[in-house]
């Protein structure tokens, strides 16, 4: 991932925990911190600027996918010309600022917390999946 990604996260990610800390959250990097973030998007969805929305996708977003870093071990990567949250070396992927920006739209159909909370089943069910055969290999044969 490019310089220029890696700084845009650390500051968004620095701007989030200060906006935490001035409203006396806990930022445990998780739960908490994200169901407050959720309740912020939800207050300012329908009043916010097309400036203040790309922020909150931008801030919250960064926020989020070091939330999914930090608590599943994921990393940050670039996928589909996306930010993503590689887990798993690849098997399991999160794109933390395209579900934030679904969220500010579609509210609570499209939780973010929600996603954080089912990640260990999702790693799971990964870690169980039979791994597919490379398009235009021979198939196994018993």
């Amino acid at each position: 991932m490019n310089e220029k990604y890696k700084t845009m996260i650390r500051q968004h990610v620095e701007a989030i925990e200060k906006l935490l800390e001035q409203n006396g959250i806990a930022n445990d990097y998780g739960v908490i911190a994200l169901g407050w973030l959720e309740a912020y998007i939800d207050q300012h969805r329908k009043t916010a600027t097309n400036v203040e929305k790309r922020w909150m996708i931008e801030a919250v977003g960064s926020f989020f996918g070091e939330s999914l870093c930090r608590a599943y071990g994921g990393v940050w990567a670039e996928k589909r010309e996306e930010l993503s949250v590689r887990m798993l070396d690849g098997k399991l992927n999160a794109f933390p600022l395209i579900k934030v920006a679904k969220f500010l739209s579609a509210g609570t159909s499209e939780s973010f917390l929600r996603l954080f909370m089912v990640i260990p089943d999702m790693k799971k069910r990964a870690l169980e999946r039979v791994p597919r055969l490379p398009k235009g290999s021979p198939k196994n044969q018993a």
